[in-house]
């Protein structure tokens, strides 16, 4: 059964390489879960590579269809930036691999939409 990774912390708490470090371990079998946010897309980054960049939207298309698993918003001076995990189809927890994903430190909700068996919780 496949599980879901979080690696949470501040900017410049070493995240990165805490992630790429995982992803290379061939061990581990872990792949990437590309975030969601509503920010606009910056220069030399690529949609579906640092995140999938969707509209406002979309976003409420995904929640109202229950796919986010959690968000966040920062007010910025350009407006709401959301920052968000959803599932499209792309999380598979029906195989031995599993995925790995990171944020900074404030998940403000998680919303519980992903059916993770009880067999996964860590509870020590």
């Amino acid at each position: 059964m496949g599980k879901l990774f979080y690696i949470m912390g501040k900017s410049a708490s070493g995240k990165d390489h805490i992630y790429e470090a995982l992803l290379r371990d061939p061990a581990l079998g872990l792949s990437p879960l590309v975030l969601y946010t509503t920010r606009p897309i910056r220069q030399n980054e690529r949609d579906g590579r640092e995140y999938h960049f969707v509209d406002q939207e979309k976003m409420v298309r995904l929640r109202l269809a229950g796919r986010i698993i959690e968000e966040r918003v920062y007010d910025t001076v350009f407006g709401p930036w959301y920052y968000f995990t959803a599932d499209e189809g792309q999380i598979r927890l029906d195989r031995d691999s599993g995925h790995l994903f990171m944020t900074g430190p404030a998940v403000e909700v998680f919303t519980g939409n992903i059916d993770i068996p009880e067999n996964l919780y860590y509870d020590g």
